[in-house]
């Protein structure tokens, strides 16, 4: 007797969180080459290294490979920054059609989606690849696609897809659960049919992404209204968007997918009263960066006190160099603070040169705006070197294999700061460790982070404030200069309306 057929699945993804206000354009080489993420994998190698990772692949992997033979295509990941080349599209999907005629008949394809890219010509760049994977599929071939809670869903993307599961969690530590739910959604597909009842609700204000975090409430409550699917839905999703992409699509979304069209708006509806309600609870203090440094000072117990250097954060489109929080640190003479990461290639480089021990003469920092934003000249210690290269061991990137390129502790008065020369948020407390630094060791800890730094290093320490020093990722929405949102829309939670 012959085994049943195993069903085939082809698997691909790609991830950019634009931020369509940072100074120039993401090229396709960051999407190729290896930094705080992997670079450009093709065919078995993606199998091979998501195996046991925290990405959703990871976990689609884990649920499905049991049940259906992996087709693996593309998987690149360009971090974030300003819009990605219209070559990145092109490049990626010219791979997936191509991987898709080779691959002969398949039974469902699944997508690993960050939800937030724009590129000059396509704005709506993961609604773009759907509508071109959806021209060669035809309409009846099953897609699903996990995504970061951090996406942008359009209705191209949702007209597109017959499963969705978005991040949960923020800082993201639930990156491979969240790829299994999408192989439990396309599971339920293959034993019940194609849902045909689809539920998108948008709301009309933006949340700024220190607001998104989901360790606190109106977050931590909404995301916990998705959890349970009433009768006749197979997916619930409650996703905050990205809003530093200037796009129609941009903004909070509630998404319902199911065979039950009454069940499928009533749980929809249900989450987006909630979100709706809860609009004013979003805000949460912000402080400049002299106010921060002299409130972390008055607040008592034990661990740093954490300042998140938020519209410095090269993971919404920060240049990761602005020095406003660092010249509040040393204004304020501390003695024993730490900052990370300063990212200055070239200031690496000169410490390397020099050796540990050494002191020299640099101009760190503040290289690439915004306007008003200089480096910190002075003369620095080097503490301590490194190539940067180290496996992260923390909650959100944990197992991942980071390269930071030459890095170094520079030490200026009491404060000791992290360089490095390739982009990353501090979110991993091996970012300290690979320098022989121990984050619990210093009174106050400036870290160029939104939110992902909580899942390690909050739990550690005494306070978090989140402070509002110059940078490319603004948190106070209403200076941006939005040109596409759609009409209307609020600038943050009772902020002022877009167009008004």
């Amino acid at each position: 007797m012959t085994s049943p057929k195993r069903p085939r699945v082809l698997i691909a993804g790609i991830s950019h969180e634009t931020n369509s206000f940072a100074a120039g354009q993401t090229p396709l080489e960051k999407f190729l080459a290896t930094n705080d993420f992997p670079g450009l994998q093709t065919g078995d190698e993606i199998v091979a290294y998501h195996r046991g990772r925290n990405f959703g692949t990871s976990g689609f992997l884990a649920r499905m490979e049991d049940e259906a033979e992996i087709v693996p295509a593309i998987w690149m990941h360009g971090g974030a920054g300003g819009p990605a080349e219209d070559a990145v599209l092109t490049y990626f999907c010219d791979h997936l059609l191509e991987a898709f005629d080779r691959a002969g008949p398949v039974d469902a394809v699944y997508l690993d989606l960050h939800g937030s890219m724009v590129t000059p010509g396509w704005p709506d760049a993961e609604g773009e690849i759907l509508r071109r994977l959806r021209g060669v599929t035809g309409p009846d071939l099953p897609i699903v696609a996990s995504m970061d809670y951090h996406g942008n869903l359009s209705r191209a993307m949702v007209g597109a897809l017959d499963g969705l599961s978005a991040y949960r969690t923020y800082p993201h530590i639930d990156r491979a659960e969240t790829g299994a739910r999408a192989a439990e959604q396309l599971l339920r597909i293959w034993a019940e049919g194609r849902p045909n009842e689809k539920a998108l609700l948008r709301s009309d204000f933006l949340i700024p992404l220190p607001f998104e975090c989901t360790l606190t409430d109106p977050s931590r409550m909404l995301v916990a209204m998705c959890e349970e699917l009433p009768e006749g839905v197979s997916a619930l999703e409650y996703v905050p968007g990205f809003p530093a992409a200037d796009t129609a699509e941009t903004g909070p979304a509630v998404l319902a997918i199911g065979r039950d069209a009454a069940a499928v708006r009533a749980a929809a509806e249900r989450v987006f009263q909630a979100l709706e309600a809860a609009e004013r609870d979003f805000a949460i203090p912000v402080y400049s960066p002299e106010a921060a440094v002299a409130r972390a000072a008055e607040l008592r117990g034990t661990g740093p006190v954490l300042l998140a250097d938020t519209q410095d954060n090269p993971g919404g489109g920060g240049a990761g160099d602005t020095t406003g929080l660092l010249k509040a640190m040393v204004a304020a003479d501390l003695r024993n603070a730490a900052l990370a990461i300063m990212i200055d290639g070239e200031a690496a480089q000169a410490a390397h040169a020099a050796g540990a021990g050494a002191r020299l003469r640099l101009a760190l920092g503040g290289k690439h705006g915004p306007e008003g934003v200089t480096p910190l000249e002075a003369v620095y210690e080097v503490r301590a070197l490194s190539d940067g290269q180290f496996r992260a061991t923390g909650k959100v990137v944990g197992g991942r294999e980071i390269d930071l390129g030459l890095s170094a502790v520079l030490r200026l008065g009491g404060i000791d700061i992290v360089t490095a020369s390739n982009p990353m948020q501090p979110y991993d407390p091996e970012v300290f460790a690979h320098l022989g630094l121990d984050p619990v060791g210093y009174d106050m800890l400036g870290l160029k982070s939104s939110v992902h730094f909580r899942a390690d290093f909050e739990p550690l320490s005494r306070g978090v404030l989140i402070v509002r020093a110059p940078g490319w990722h603004l948190i106070d929405l209403d200076v941006l200069p939005y040109r596409n949102l759609r009409e209307g829309m609020r600038l943050g939670p009772l902020g002022k309306a877009f167009g008004a």
